[in-house]
């Protein structure tokens, strides 16, 4: 049988054969063991042996810091972070910096390094985005500190040699970048224990043994900073537009750094020039980098080979990054990302993703407010169709579109609710950003744009729900018809909107068709069609047409039957009458509203007092005042619900006991408006302050007296 020794990765100088049972070659001087039998492998090396990791000291020339640190602005409070945490004496320290791909980790690490007076020596560089990358930067390290470990071929012998290196020895430091996961380097954290680790990352958990320092966006001043000392390394040059660029580009160093590159390499392009490009070419400009700019370092490399990382993980999270990307950047509410993914997703599948996104810097978490933010580079990257990009193909983003539509699915079903109020105000700006460029796409959007103008109604804010409601209205209209019962709704809540803004000449109109419309559809006596024609009534009596009013009033309440609506039908009535100056009327028929109202829904309801303020209206113009008294006793004594809404309704009353010179009651009265405006609206409130002032005004009355 014939041993041979094998020739891979040896210097040829240095290989020989040898034949016979077990028998060995030597081409050279040899010192150490020499194995034999089969597959047995024979390194011969030249005389002078590599020293054992204890023997050998740092000496000049082993630094590496590749990454270039002669531009850099700002960062001055993670500097001094990473001063405190790094200059600790006597110990292992581990310091991680972890952001968004692009935010400028590498870059603060390297500056860092290269210009604090931290007395680390040697400073070694490694990329450790894989554990082969780790071995491989431990071996180069071996290497250089001991040349006769060339000749042994095996990475991962000469990376132990280094890793027993860092154990023995104190004073080094050895950035690790772009980290994707601690475990990669949790087993040389563990046996080097004696120097200082500064350790980079996209990935935000998982670091149980290192402090950690986020970083963010440049301000806005470092940023332009930034662009401008780039962008004029050629010499003077207008920068007009430059704010406007940094701004664009959500002050994210790498984007800055980019844009001013290529402006750099282009001198006659203009920062407004840059800016069209950006906004008519996202796609092209995103990738263009510059001729020293490496092309794995634009933001497209970047964030693609993060998608790439999330994609094998969890597929599912690039799809919810991409709905969320349709969004405002700020402040998306937690209820957002299980409504998008309803049937598509369990809970647990989404929580996974949220937590892979947030691993990976993609997006921000606020724990305190429970919602998540997403960088709008971010976002307006993944709205960029780019068919050669298989995160960005313009299937994926229009299905992603489609997923941001669920949004429905997170609307509150009341707007009574303090809670559900406060879900409503937190959508709102990311609905407006949803349907800012473009006008609903189907029937599902409509509907959200129809929900959002109904909760404004709701909430007293008619001017803000009219341009929803228009949306909405054109939307059911394409995708529906003109007299579907969802665009019949829609029409009169829009013509509800007008009328709330006294807007008579777009309410009128809109009122009569859709009364029309329904009640060839609904018929003349169904409830929708009442509504409509009571709000026809109302818009005429108070566009100064009460003769035109009052017939339809007195239709519906003809009609309405008994209970709340019954009460509200005859106190559209009396208003109608009083508008007409008819007091008799007026009186008349806001009593019977008073008295279904006090039936169906009891006296502390918010109607009801509505109901006892126009009659202590109609009551003083009658010069009545047993009556205005008599109804204001009755408001005393009540338990009102205590809204905005109720408390001017109780100060207007006070002050009509005032001047009837019931001035005891109109006090007492008042000091409860404020009492009770102080706990809801608060002591600077406008409201509260004016409530101050009458009740001060009735005292200096009284005391006058």
């Amino acid at each position: 049988m014939e041993n041979r020794t094998s020739s891979e990765d040896l210097p040829s100088l240095f290989t020989t054969s040898a034949s016979g049972q077990q028998s060995v070659a030597v081409g050279n001087d040899v010192s150490g063991v020499v194995q034999t039998g089969d597959r047995a492998q024979a390194i011969v090396m030249q005389a002078g042996t590599p020293r054992t990791p204890d023997c050998i000291d740092s000496r000049p020339g082993l630094d590496s810091l590749p990454v270039r640190t002669d531009v850099f602005v700002g960062r001055v409070n993670e500097l001094h972070l990473l001063d405190a945490a790094l200059s600790v004496p006597g110990q292992a320290v581990v310091q991680a910096v972890h952001g968004l791909g692009g935010i400028g980790k590498s870059t603060l690490a390297a500056h860092w390094a290269a210009t604090r007076d931290h007395g680390c020596y040697p400073i070694r560089w490694i990329t450790a985005e894989s554990t082969a990358d780790v071995e491989s930067g431990l071996a180069e390290l071996a290497t250089d500190l001991e040349p006769a470990l060339a000749a042994i071929p095996s990475t991962t012998t000469r990376a132990q040699w280094a890793t027993q290196w860092l154990a023995t020895h104190t004073g080094w430091l050895l950035i690790l970048d772009n980290v994707e996961n601690p475990s990669i380097v949790e087993p040389l954290l563990a046996k080097a224990c004696d120097g200082k680790f500064l350790i980079t990352s996209r990935t935000v958990s998982g670091w149980r043994h290192a402090t950690t320092v986020a970083l963010n966006v440049l301000g806005p001043e470092e940023a332009l900073d930034l662009f401008n000392r780039i962008a004029t390394s050629g010499g003077p040059r207008d920068m007009t537009g430059a704010a406007e660029v940094c701004a664009e580009l959500g002050y994210l160093p790498l984007a800055v750094e980019q844009a001013a590159a290529y402006l750099a390499q282009n001198p006659l392009t203009t920062p407004k020039e840059y800016l069209g490009f950006l906004r008519d070419y996202p796609g092209v400009m995103y990738d263009a980098g510059s001729a020293d700019l490496a092309e794995e370092r634009t933001i497209a490399q970047i964030w693609h080979m993060t998608l790439d990382k999330i994609a094998a993980k969890q597929p599912l999270a690039n799809d919810l990054l991409r709905a969320l990307a349709w969004y405002s950047t700020d402040a998306i509410p937690d209820v957002v990302p299980a409504a998008l993914l309803t049937g598509a997703a369990t809970p647990p599948e989404i929580n996974a993703a949220l937590g892979l996104l947030a691993a990976y810097s993609m997006i921000s978490v606020d724990r305190q407010a429970r919602t998540y933010s997403v960088h709008r580079l971010v976002q307006a990257f993944l709205r960029t169709p780019n068919d050669d990009d298989p995160h960005r193909t313009s299937e994926l983003i229009d299905r992603a579109r489609d997923f941001a539509t669920h949004l429905h699915l997170a609307l509150p079903a009341t707007t009574s609710d303090p809670r559900d109020r406060e879900t409503w105000d937190a959508l709102i700006p990311h609905i407006d950003h949803l349907f800012g460029n473009a006008g609903p796409q189907d029937y599902g959007d409509a509907h959200i744009l129809s929900s959002v103008g109904d909760y404004l109604i709701d909430i007293g804010q008619s001017q803000k729900a009219i341009k929803y409601l228009e949306q909405a209205l054109a939307g059911y209209v394409e995708h529906l018809s003109v007299g579907h019962h969802s665009t019949l709704t829609c029409a009169h809540n829009l013509a509800t909107a007008y009328h709330g803004v006294a807007d008579y000449d777009r309410a009128i109109p809109f009122y009569e068709a859709t009364a029309k419309a329904r009640a060839l559809t609904l018929g003349s006596e169904n409830k929708n069609t009442l509504i409509t024609v009571s709000n026809l009534g109302c818009a005429y009596s108070e566009s100064g047409t009460p003769e035109k009013g009052i017939p339809l009033l007195r239709f519906v309440v003809e009609r309405v039957g008994d209970g709340l609506h019954a009460m509200v039908a005859r106190r559209n009535l009396c208003r109608a009458y009083q508008e007409a100056g008819d007091l008799e009327q007026a009186r008349a028929w806001g009593e019977e509203a008073l008295a279904f109202g006090v039936r169906s829904v009891g006296e502390d309801a918010p109607e009801v007092l509505r109901t006892r303020h126009d009659l202590v209206h109609i009551y003083r113009h009658m010069t009545d005042n047993q009556a205005v008294v008599q109804a204001a006793r009755a408001v005393l004594e009540s338990g009102v619900e205590v809204s905005n809404d109720a408390l001017a309704n109780q100060h207007c009353i006070a002050l009509a006991l005032a001047e009837v010179g019931e001035h005891a009651d109109a006090v007492r009265l008042l000091q409860k408006v404020v009492a009770e405006a102080v706990d809801v609206l608060g002591e600077g409130h406008e409201a509260t302050a004016k409530y101050h002032r009458s009740l001060a005004s009735v005292l200096r009355r009284i005391k006058s007296d």
